[in-house]
């Protein structure tokens, strides 16, 4: 009974400060973690898919960055502030310290950084907006109506990487974690070869029991690497294994470098990774606009009000503002990426495949218009600015600020070749929101005539 009223009274502040309202231009943010100073070279440089994509909302938010290992603020100095992002796991350094603090009024999110799940609605209902790594863990939180799927590795940094199958490599296999018993590397024994290798912190209890047995069955086993050193190792080995467990991580490792070539083996028994290894390419922009996602819907509370607003799924990764007439028909095993600003309209179907000798996934650009009843076969690719009429069967890719309006002619320009390529240069949809609105009356004004303004 006593946890019950304590739910019931978390649900209750909950619901209370939904009802603020923020009318600063720019809201003011503030991130807070906890990097201890032991580990020096994430202390001093913190890169990730996270920190990544918060540089994409720079502009449109005032953000400001705090490390408990520095600084312990007291709930006071958080109230300065619109809105509170903790990157944290629950029950972590900064979830135990934010709900231990008095006085703090100011709403909340929290960017889930473990696998495990909250396990009173008091600690879920704490936060205004809760952030998550994988689809596969949204059942654990989905009584909250404010969930939202933000995350993605730092894959620029390693998006020119290629693997190559016909060099020949110095190891066999290549597995890559923290030492600890969830992530099972005993398992890679199993796999043929003399020369296998892990990568992970040996400071722990768990390499200290096993230290004997990896030198018995010839496993090199190195300590933490810089994530910039990391690339010299998966391209020089035939393989990367990830045997963790369930709850056991390895997302990361697999969305920086599945894209790479190299062959990814899981176990059978985690479908996690599995969402990861089959799905989309999650990225620092599809963090950074997850993110944005969230605060959208705390901040700017009427900003998706009758609009059907399309958002990420296990097999669709979408950018900013999409929406479709209806529910998004997405069929087969494969998956599909579009861009920002697209416009889909009811009864669109897009066809997909995923098998050993296809993985071509369905791109949408951005700025795409498609009106209702259009067909997509599987491993089309459709650039920005591009046009489809109703009832149209997309069967081959189509370029940039084309037309297809004719399921018997190939596709046509949409305007004059210069205009193309002046629209082409200013890449509009990365812009900030706030540029965006800058430039509110050009989109007005001309978005739908023949010639497109210049608005450089």
């Amino acid at each position: 009974m006593i946890k019950k009223m304590i739910d019931f009274w978390y649900r209750s502040k909950f619901e209370c400060r939904r009802r603020v309202s923020i009318t600063r231009d720019i809201p003011k943010i503030v991130i807070l973690y906890h990097i201890p100073k032991s580990q020096e070279v994430k202390y001093k440089n913190w890169t990730d898919g996270f920190t990544e994509g918060m540089k994409l909302l720079k502009e449109d938010y005032t953000i400001t960055w705090m490390n408990l290992a520095d600084v312990q603020p007291t709930g006071e100095e958080l109230n300065q502030y619109d809105f509170i992002i903790a990157k944290t796991g629950w029950y972590d350094r900064v979830d135990n310290y934010l709900r231990k603090l008095k006085n703090l009024r100011t709403p909340r999110g929290i960017v889930v950084s473990c696998s495990y799940p909250p396990y009173e609605d008091s600690t879920l209902f704490f936060y205004d907006v809760v952030w998550y790594q994988t689809f596969y863990y949204a059942k654990y939180i989905n009584k909250h109506p404010a969930i939202f799927h933000a995350y993605g590795g730092n894959i620029k940094d390693f998006s020119k990487l290629t693997w190559s199958k016909t060099e020949p490599k110095k190891y066999d296999v290549i597995s890559i974690g923290i030492l600890e018993p969830y992530k099972r590397f005993e398992k890679i024994v199993s796999f043929p070869g003399n020369s296998k290798l892990i990568i992970g912190n040996k400071n722990t209890q768990y390499y200290s029991e096993k230290e004997d047995f990896f030198k018995e069955n010839q496993i090199e086993v190195i300590d933490f690497v810089p994530q910039n050193e990391i690339p010299k190792y998966i391209l020089n080995a035939k393989q990367l294994y990830i045997p963790a467990e369930i709850n056991g991580g390895g997302e990361r490792i697999i969305m920086e470098f599945k894209g790479c070539g190299i062959p990814i083996i899981i176990e059978d028994d985690n479908p996690k990774l599995e969402e990861i290894l089959r799905g989309p390419n999650w990225d620092e922009t599809s963090y950074g606009e997850g993110i944005r996602r969230g605060l959208n819907y705390y901040i700017n509370k009427n900003s998706h009000q009758k609009l059907n607003i399309l958002y990420p799924r296990k097999n669709l990764k979408v950018g900013r503002y999409c929406c479709a007439g209806g529910k998004l028909e997405i069929i087969g095993n494969g998956y599909v990426e579009i861009g920002s600003f697209c416009r889909i309209g009811k009864g669109t179907v897009i066809k997909t495949e995923h098998s050993i000798e296809t993985d071509k996934p369905v791109i949408i650009g951005n700025g795409v218009i498609i009106e209702k009843d259009v067909v997509i076969n599987p491993g089309i690719s459709i650039g920005d600015g591009v046009y489809i009429k109703a009832g149209m069967e997309v069967r081959e890719d189509i370029p940039s600020f084309f037309l297809l309006a004719s399921n018997d002619k190939a596709p046509i320009p949409r305007f004059d070749m210069k205009t193309i390529e002046t629209v082409s240069q200013t890449k509009w949809w990365l812009w900030s929101d706030r540029k965006i609105k800058s430039k509110k009356q050009y989109f007005e004004q001309y978005l739908n005539k023949k010639e497109f303004p210049i608005i450089l």
